[in-house]
């Protein structure tokens, strides 16, 4: 495990830690700025946001983030994704179950971090999704719920904890959010899952408990692997973009304590006018636009440029508190590398 000051000088901590909310970054090769984006993070030991593009792949940028932090150390780092709940507000407004589960999980580790004082978080979001103010504030019990086999619970006080999730019931389970119920045994479709998974339970306990929990083939219905625990999130994103929500919540105010990179923010931001300013037309055209908000009410600009430590490969770097990445041989690795980097910080 190579330190820091051997990757990036003696600078970098000095220049990172002094600055109070972030620090100028420029000319970081873009393949280069998730391993700045772990080091940011682990010196400042801060929550980390990262803003970025509306089509930029987040699956990619969360795989290499997790893997840099594994690579200088930080194997329990958690990395979440922030995504938009849907297409646009008004038109192709379907939330996505698995949307709402990463959204569900991210939460719930916010929550349990305040009480725990465990690892600091690193999000990855655009910045339109961190822009949203309908966000409801939530007990964690209303964001996610953990079934372990022999847990003491009913089988119809599980199918009440997934209808309070959002889940629906069905005949036979196909996507996730649904569930089918069958007496002693449940069906669940978790969100954010590839698999559903059936939870039977011991027809012959008093009280009820879990006899166990194995994942099987939606099509073929045969099991795959038995697991000991499953985590079921709301498939519920926000309540709704027709009424304002006066118990606004923003991520930057769960998060507290964070830090925020982003690649070429003045550039984000004229993208971000761009979408909010096409979600106005698609609002203007819909043939009942006074039953929903206005975009101006459903996103507000949350940050301040000066607090956006700045990756872009572009930018100037004038700045006295710049760092610039010295004449040296970084090591690099294959995707495949990346990946086997990742999943060890998961185990």
């Amino acid at each position: 495990e190579p330190t820091i000051q051997q990757l990036f000088g003696t600078e970098f901590e000095t220049i990172v830690k002094d600055d109070e909310q972030c620090t100028g970054l420029s000319n970081i090769p873009p393949e280069l700025a998730a391993l700045y984006a772990a080091a940011i993070k682990q010196t400042t030991g801060r929550n980390l946001i990262w803003i970025t593009g509306e089509n930029e792949n987040s699956d990619i940028l969360k795989n290499d983030l997790k893997a840099w932090s594994v690579f200088l150390g930080d194997t329990d780092s958690k990395v979440h994704l922030y995504p938009l709940p849907w297409e646009d507000p008004y038109i192709n407004n379907t939330v996505q179950p698995e949307t709402a589960g990463e959204k569900s999980r991210l939460l719930a580790d916010i929550k349990e971090n305040k009480q725990k004082n465990n690892k600091d978080i690193a999000v990855i979001t655009p910045l339109a999704a961190l822009s949203i103010q309908l966000e409801r504030k939530k007990d964690k019990d209303e964001l996610i719920r953990t079934l372990e086999t022999n847990d003491l619970i009913t089988p119809h006080e599980v199918k009440a904890i997934l209808l309070n999730l959002g889940y629906h019931e069905k005949k036979r389970v196909a996507e996730p959010g649904d569930f089918s119920f069958h007496g002693k045994i449940i069906d669940i479709f978790p969100a954010g899952f590839n698999y559903p998974y059936r939870v039977k339970f011991n027809a012959d306990s008093n009280p009820d408990r879990i006899e166990s929990i194995k994942r099987f083939h939606p099509i073929s219905q045969i099991s795959i692997e038995p697991v000991h625990s499953i985590e079921i999130t709301t498939t519920v994103y926000f309540e709704t973009t027709k009424s304002k929500n006066t118990d606004i919540l923003f991520l930057t105010q769960l998060l507290d304590n964070y830090i925020i990179v982003a690649a070429g923010f003045d550039s984000l931001r004229e993208e971000y006018k761009k979408l909010l300013a096409n979600f106005e037309r698609m609002r203007e055209h819909h043939k009942d636009k006074n039953q929903w908000l206005p975009v101006s009410q459903i996103f507000t600009f949350p940050l301040d440029s000066l607090k956006v430590c700045n990756l872009d490969s572009r930018a100037t770097g004038d700045s006295e508190n710049t760092i610039k990445p010295e004449h040296r041989t970084f090591l690099t690795f294959p995707r495949q590398a990346l990946s086997e980097l990742a999943n060890q910080g998961n185990h």
